[in-house]
């Protein structure tokens, strides 16, 4: 089979070592190369998605596709990754190609053989890629590069240092529905320029570059980190999303593939990591580089109402006290607390500070307020974090004038209630016990309240709940109950 002639590289001028930023688009494993090499590394071919989906025809691109599609895609050409389309044929791929369109991510689910339903040019540069790709790798009659065009490297622009391999692996990824970082508009960019590069094997429009196997046959030297990413500690309340700047590697002759046992992105629970990175060149020299991450748990002050353990969050002790408990359960990270008090507009004033800053563990904190000289009060906790950071629990209101109206014991409770209802004794009252999202549990109408009124709560789950009596008026009166089985 004959093909026209192909054009050679050109010696290039020597480069001996290199620098190149990692992005953020290549998450566990990442390959770097040296720019231009003096090397002499055959000629390559490309074909376009036109050229491809031609009728066969002599010895035209597309008879060579006929000839060789079921050797080299016995099952098909299939492009995607949660979403795919297959190409059963290279009568399909003939149907198929070329198409052109917005570029956009293909429908859920897997289409066979489309033929005119998906108007999208990056989708047909991605099979005209794969389609140089895989022939380039199964033929050597394809073409007589030394280096195999999946190998080669993007000289310069967003893609710069990338392979067409590595693009064709994320241009699948963003076509077929899965996390990446390239935008469409990129990658269909790209990948008619690989696909351009070397059409017909007769043109060199210069974007990749070729590294020769025969450059370095005694590299010993292994690659060398530069710039490296250093220790460090974050504070997060569940998981640290896995996200630091990669270093630069520096190699002799080669090319670097850099890998990593922790992965950009990945979600790093509380507690010390050790991140090992390994470079690796074409030669087999290795050497590895690492950096501690430390995952600390951030203030996480559970709001008032369901910070509470066995106590309630406020509870009046005689007619001029009042007693706010709350728990704190990353404590190590907590420095001190201020008790806050705010009016009807919940205006809030300083009453207390808490010092928690060597204290260590989940923790149950008390605070009692005396000065009790208004009808109402609202309280709430402002934590300071050992990192200055600042966080509030929710606001909690008590109604001062009333506050001997309802009276609950014992607490916590376990079978029966009794409830002390002195200011209502004999008249018709409503008791309704909810959760903490609203959900009535208890509803109960009494035509003449007796002292104490009891309520059995055997079976109820254990927790906290709001206990509301409505009187005759209409008037309504809440306490917290505390439930333990």
């Amino acid at each position: 089979m004959t093909f026209l002639k192909r054009t050679s590289y050109q010696p290039l001028s020597p480069v001996s070592t290199f620098r190149l930023f990692f992005s953020l688009l290549f998450f566990t494993a990442f390959t770097i190369f040296l720019p231009d090499i003096d090397a002499q590394c055959g000629s390559f071919r490309t074909q376009t998605q036109d050229e491809w989906g031609a009728l066969p025809k002599g010895n035209n691109t597309a008879a060579y596709l006929y000839r060789r599609f079921k050797t080299v895609f016995p099952n098909g050409l299939t492009v995607g990754c949660t979403h795919r389309i297959v190409l059963s044929s290279p009568e399909a791929i003939t149907e198929f190609l070329p198409t052109n369109g917005t570029a956009s991510t293909l429908p859920n689910g897997t289409t066979t053989n489309p033929i005119s339903t998906l108007n999208n040019t990056l989708l047909g540069q991605v099979v005209a890629l794969k389609l140089n790709l895989a022939f380039d790798a199964a033929d050597g009659n394809f073409s007589s590069g030394e280096t195999p065009l999946k190998n080669l490297i993007i000289k310069n622009g967003v893609f710069s240092g990338k392979t067409p391999e590595m693009i064709l692996t994320e241009a699948e990824k963003a076509i077929g529905g899965c996390v990446s970082t390239a935008t469409l508009s990129d990658l269909t960019a790209i990948i008619t320029k690989i696909n351009e590069n070397f059409d017909n094997g007769i043109v060199d429009n210069g974007l990749l570059n070729c590294i020769s196997p025969n450059t370095c046959l005694n590299d010993k030297e292994a690659p060398i980190f530069k710039e490296t990413p250093q220790t460090f500690t974050v504070f997060v309340k569940d998981c640290y999303i896995a996200s630091w700047n990669l270093p630069i590697v520096t190699d002799n002759c080669s090319s670097v593939t850099l890998t990593s046992n922790i992965a950009l992105g990945e979600c790093l629970p509380i507690g010390t990591h050790q991140v090992v990175m390994t470079a690796k060149d074409a030669s087999g020299n290795t050497s590895t580089y690492s950096f501690k991450v430390t995952i600390e748990s951030a203030l996480y002050l559970e709001p008032i109402k369901t910070a509470l353990k066995k106590t309630e969050m406020v509870s009046f002790l005689s007619q001029n006290a009042v007693k706010l408990n709350w728990i704190n359960k990353a404590n190590e990270d907590t420095d001190y607390f201020i008790v806050q008090k705010g009016n009807a507009l919940e205006l809030f004033e300083d009453i207390e500070t808490i010092d928690a800053s060597a204290l260590s563990g989940e923790q149950t904190y008390s605070f009692t307020d005396k000065k009790l000289n208004k009808d109402y009060a609202t309280y709430r906790i402002k934590t300071v974090l050992k990192n200055r950071t600042i966080q509030y629990s929710e606001s909690q209101t008590l109604d001062l004038k009333n506050k001997d109206l309802i009276v609950i014991y014992p607490s916590p409770n376990e079978e029966m209630v009794n409830i002390d209802l002195t200011k209502v004794n004999n008249q018709p009252v409503r008791i309704i016990v909810s959760d903490l999202v609203g959900r009535v549990v208890y509803n109960k109408y009494i035509s003449q309240a007796t002292q104490p009124t009891q309520i059995n709560i055997l079976g109820f789950p254990e927790g906290q709940y709001l206990l509301s009596v409505l009187t005759q008026s209409s008037e309504s009166f809440t306490k917290a109950l505390f439930i333990e089985n």
